[in-house]
């Protein structure tokens, strides 16, 4: 391998002319994973690079265009901006998803006062499906505010009984109203105002008649011919949240329990979004962030405001982020929970401990012209793409006298050269114009996050079965050095997630720190590994427990995510709640992809979906103490005073938490 500066590998390759501008404007906050993208020739999305190829980008807009409108009006034809018709509905905030070709990215440097603040690239939206469908519109029940609980995951077992009406005269209809697969998986309709994937309304969910049908039957009837799995962690998650009967717990509460009686979950309007397969195999993390603000206002949408109580569980997130709620997504989150009332969103606390190994490095005290180093192993006959993140905190996010710099060694001896504030590096195969083996990217602003510099390395796989160039497995090395007069304190370092999908050929395989503390690095400790899209001021995020023996008793999760953030505020999880049933026995029971069968799953996911059902519950029972119409302050404040209680009514044995099922 041979090192290479960025701008003698851009006058050697063809592609140059499409690369974005990302060091032209230092005022606009662009996303390094979009110029590794481009640098590595979209390798990671297997896609064909050209100037047509149109990119999904999550954007902010400048705090001086207030709505959509006024971003419509400031963006000269010339830009190619497309905007989901999604995002002119209920609800307008300044964080949206856009559609722009890779040859118009350099259009974007070209207003007069720039309409956006910051870009954040995704991953290709499903094919486009003509024939909108009618909206799905979910208002009050009875003069009441109606209970919806929406699910952004993986893949919904939409024919389980958990799911299906109680009404005993209708045996084939679902509490299910819409169906939102963001792939190309079905060939149906795209929802309304939004350009791809297919949706499954009611008349699609529920094929009616007297007599009961079986899981088989129902697709069929719905015309559904996908070869379902066991499980799904989709399905899983929903019956947690809201399946019917109350997955593990009793019918009928014990006196006291904190759990309310009916169990209204139980009865809720459901909405599920599928996100895309290669959005969930993606190890970047970037990619979720178009398809979950996507998926969100779907469900927002799918909604009245002023006549239901809308739940949203999303059992998914990263390991790299800013890890202080500046990340887009985050954000965004944040901004649509202020817009709406009787809105909750609800996430995990992530797994960042599940291998074992440690994925974060923590360097307390850099003093000047000292060099902290770490190493890391990336594992062989990986087919993913590798990443590190690396934070250093800055008082002024707009100065660009932060003096340090980064490399990447390689483990043959091999390095980039040093990437100063502003500076790409790389290391190529054999020189200028060979593939890009390694980069490391230090930008002066970046898009996902605004209260710190970031720095990114990534390393191509160490597998490929098209013949391209590989990366060496072994114990690669970033270094960071302190080219200032004063000591920089409180370097952070995150390996983003490899997930692999069971059925996949595309094994990924989770990269972890080796050193424990050594040359200016410690890896001890699981601190700051909250889930980065857990972070937030107003969403509300649940950690693992596991129960144990004795009646009433329980540990955390050794690899739920913890905090603080980043910048040492106390960011944890709202409640920790049951994800195991014991020491031994691993996971909880809910639904499997077939009615009658369940299977056990383990993480913090499944103490998200058991948060989103007493979230959801609390909500609809008009809880004491809580107005009708409930600002998301009023409910943070609510249940952040009770996160004893959510965790103690879990780990309750006379609720039915059977520790031997």
């Amino acid at each position: 391998m041979e090192s290479v500066h960025f701008r003698d590998q851009r006058a050697a390759d063809d592609t140059r002319h499409l690369w974005p501008p990302v060091l032209e404007n230092p005022t606009l906050a662009w996303d390094p994973y979009l110029l590794w993208a481009c640098i590595t020739h979209f390798r990671g999305s297997g896609k064909i690079m050209t100037g047509s190829m149109r990119l999904q980008v999550v954007v902010e807009m400048s705090k001086a265009f207030n709505t959509i409108e006024d971003l419509r009006e400031a963006c000269p034809p010339a830009a190619g901006i497309s905007i989901p018709g999604l995002y002119f509905g209920q609800v307008k905030s300044r964080y949206l998803t856009a559609e722009v070709s890779l040859s118009d990215l350099p259009s974007l440097m070209t207003f007069d006062v720039s309409p956006f603040r910051r870009i954040e690239l995704g991953m290709d939206r499903g094919i486009t499906t003509p024939g909108l469908l009618p909206p799905v519109r979910i208002g009050s029940r009875g003069g009441n505010r109606r209970l919806v609980v929406g699910v952004i995951d993986d893949i919904c077992a939409y024919a389980h009984e958990a799911f299906r009406d109680p009404d005993p005269l209708k045996p084939n209809e679902s509490r299910i109203k819409a169906v939102w697969t963001q792939d190309e998986t079905t060939g149906l309709p795209s929802p309304p105002d939004i350009p791809y994937g297919s949706q499954r309304a009611y008349a699609d969910l529920s094929p009616g008649g007297s007599i009961r049908l079986s899981d088989d039957q129902w697709y069929a009837a719905t015309s559904d011919d996908r070869i379902w799995p066991r499980a799904t962690h989709g399905t899983h998650v929903l019956d947690l949240a809201a399946g019917a009967p109350r997955p593990t717990l009793l019918d009928t509460p014990a006196a006291g329990s904190t759990m309310p009686a009916p169990d209204h979950a139980a009865t809720a309007s459901l909405l599920f979004v599928e996100l895309p397969r290669l959005t969930v195999k993606d190890v970047s993390g970037g990619s979720l962030g178009v398809h979950l603000l996507d998926g969100m206002r779907y469900l927002m949408e799918s909604t009245l405001h002023n006549e239901t109580n809308l739940v949203v569980n999303v059992s998914y997130g990263n390991y790299g982020g800013p890890h202080d709620g500046s990340s887009i997504i985050e954000e965004a989150m944040d901004d649509l929970l202020r817009l709406r009332d009787n809105f909750a969103i609800v996430l995990p606390a992530g797994n960042a401990h599940i291998i074992g190994k440690p994925i974060h490095a923590h360097c307390p005290l850099l003093q000047s012209g000292r060099t902290a180093e770490v190493a890391f192993q990336v594992i062989v006959d990986d087919s993913s793409e590798t990443f590190v993140q690396i934070w250093l905190p800055l008082t002024d996010i707009n100065a660009a006298d932060l003096h340090a710099s980064v490399q990447l060694r390689a483990p043959d001896g091999s390095s980039t050269p040093w990437a100063s504030l502003g500076d790409i590096e790389l290391l190529t195969q054999n020189g200028p114009g060979t593939p890009v083996l390694a980069a490391a990217m230090f930008l002066n602003l970046v898009s996902q996050g605004t209260k710190a510099k970031m720095a990114l390395v990534g390393i191509v796989p160490t597998a490929s079965t098209t013949n391209t160039a590989c990366a060496s497995p072994g114990a690669w090395t970033l270094a960071v050095r302190n080219d200032g007069p004063a000591a920089i304190e409180n370097i952070h370092a995150w390996i983003e997630r490899h997930d692999s999908l069971p059925d996949s050929p595309d094994v990924g395989h989770q990269p972890f720190f080796i050193d424990e503390s050594a040359n200016g690095f410690t890896t001890v400790g699981r601190k700051y590994t909250l889930n980065s899209l857990a972070n937030g001021d107003n969403t509300l995020c649940a950690g693992g427990l596991v129960k144990q023996r004795e009646p009433n008793t329980s540990v955390d999760a050794v690899y739920s995510g913890h905090g603080p953030g980043r910048d040492e505020s106390p960011r944890a999880p709202i409640a920790q709640v049951i994800s195991d049933a014991g020491i031994v026995l691993k996971g909880v029971r809910a639904a499997g992809a077939r009615t009658g069968g369940t299977v056990r799953m383990s993480g913090t996911s499944m103490s998200s979906g058991w948060l989103a059902r007493f979230v959801a519950n609390k909500l609809q029972e008009q809880a004491p103490g809580l107005p009708d119409v409930l600002t998301n302050t009023q409910i943070h404040a609510f249940f952040a005073a009770r996160k004893s209680e959510v965790a103690v009514q879990k780990i309750d044995e006379s609720q039915g938490l059977d520790p031997y099922p």
